[in-house]
């Protein structure tokens, strides 16, 4: 899916989600920034991050990674493990947990002040991977 010209690279962050509940490579970005202290460790003892690229793209900036020095400790790097290991169990139940949540908004819209309850963004029909 190319929709960007091919000079230039489309960065995404995944800070707020994951590459479990969003794969931005699929819907045309370069490069994705994901953040593996929130979901994928899951125990918010450890800060790290990962690139997700094709390998053409990894193979041009890994003499950058390896010159900047990108990994994180060895404790850090057992603890995101230990997240991951369980991320694919974790991340659609905690999906699944927060559209129940969701659903129940207009039940109490009287007793939340006016706040608006519809979800309504194109994407988030199309972008995020459904679960249940």
């Amino acid at each position: 899916m190319q929709l960007h010209p091919e000079s230039t690279p489309v960065f995404f962050t995944n800070a707020f989600t994951s590459p479990v509940s969003i794969r931005s490579i699929e819907f045309g970005a370069d490069i994705v920034i994901n953040s593996l202290t929130k979901f994928m460790n899951g125990h918010s003892d450890a800060m790290a991050g990962s690139i997700s690229s094709t390998k053409v793209i990894c193979d041009k900036i890994h003499p950058f990674t390896m010159l900047l020095g990108t990994p994180c400790d060895s404790f850090t790097a057992r603890l995101v493990q230990r997240g991951i290991e369980t991320a694919a169990l974790r991340i659609p139940y905690q999906m699944q947990s927060a559209a129940n949540l969701a659903m129940q908004f207009p039940r109490y819209a009287p007793t939340l002040g006016g706040l608006h309850t519809t979800v309504s963004h194109p994407v988030t029909s199309s972008h995020f991977k459904r679960t249940g």
